[in-house]
C-alpha cells in the first residue's frame, strides 16, 4: 500500500538544487508518472520559460504540499532523462519522506501594493512587493524598517486579504528614501499558507504558457 504522504500523480513539485557555493535553486515541475522499480517520472523543470537541465547523479529536494500533512519534502537523485513532446526526468527517492522544515518556500515575483503597521503603533506605511513565497516576502516601503522588527502586512491577491504578523529578516540597500526588505510570516495558518502556495503555483503556471 502506498504511503499516504507520498505525492500524487499530476501534483506540482517543487525541486530545490544546491550549488557549489551553498546557494539553492528552486524549480517547478510535475509528477507524470511513478515506474515499477519506484523512479518517478517528473516534468522536466522550467526556470524563466526555459528547460532546465539536470546532469545525471545530481542530488535534489522535492517538496510539496500534501492535503494531510502539510508541508513534505525528500531527499532525490536524478537518474536519467528522455525527451519527447513532454521532456520528462527520472529521479530516484533517496531518503524518507518528512515535514518540510525549509523556510525557503518558492517565491514568484509578485508586484502587489502592501500595507505596513509597526508593532506598537498605529500609522499605517504603504509599500509594494518584489516578490511572495508562502514563507515571507520582499518588499519596498518608505517607512524604515530594522533586522528583526515586529511587524504587521497585509496584502490582497484576486479576491483574498491576508493580514500577518511577520518580522524583518533581511535589510537591503535603500535607493532615492525607499527602503527594501525581507520578511519572514510569523503567524500564517497552515490553511492561508496553503491557498498562497497555490495561488503562487497558479500564477507560475499562467506565466510559463504564455512564455514569460
Amino acid at each position: 500500500m502506498k504511503d499516504k504522504n507520498f505525492p500524487q500523480l499530476g501534483q506540482k513539485l517543487i525541486i530545490v538544487r544546491t550549488k557549489m557555493t551553498g546557494e539553492k535553486v528552486e524549480y517547478v515541475s510535475q509528477l507524470v508518472d511513478i515506474e515499477s522499480n519506484g523512479e518517478l517520472a517528473v516534468a522536466v523543470p522550467i526556470k524563466n520559460a526555459q528547460l532546465v537541465t539536470l546532469l545525471n547523479g545530481t542530488k535534489i529536494t522535492v517538496i510539496y504540499n500534501n492535503s494531510e500533512s502539510g508541508m513534505l519534502e525528500f531527499e532525490a537523485e536524478v537518474v536519467r532523462k528522455i525527451n519527447g513532446k513532454v521532456p520528462l526526468m527520472y529521479i530516484r527517492k533517496i531518503s524518507e519522506i518528512t515535514k518540510g522544515q525549509r523556510r525557503n518556500y518558492f517565491r514568484l515575483d509578485l508586484l502587489v501594493p502592501i500595507q505596513i503597521i509597526k508593532s506598537n503603533e498605529d500609522v499605517i506605511h504603504s509599500g509594494f512587493t518584489k516578490d511572495i513565497s508562502g514563507g515571507g516576502l520582499r518588499m519596498v516601503t518608505d517607512v524604515d524598517l530594522m533586522e528583526g522588527q515586529i511587524i504587521h502586512v497585509s496584502f490582497e491577491l484576486e479576491d483574498r486579504t491576508y493580514n500577518l504578523k511577520s518580522q524583518v529578516r533581511t535589510k537591503f540597500s535603500s535607493i532615492d528614501n525607499k527602503n527594501e526588505v525581507g520578511i519572514e510570516f510569523l503567524d500564517i495558518i497552515e490553511i492561508d499558507r496553503n491557498d498562497l502556495i497555490k495561488y503562487l503555483f497558479l500564477q507560475q503556471r499562467m506565466l510559463i504558457k504564455r512564455g514569460m
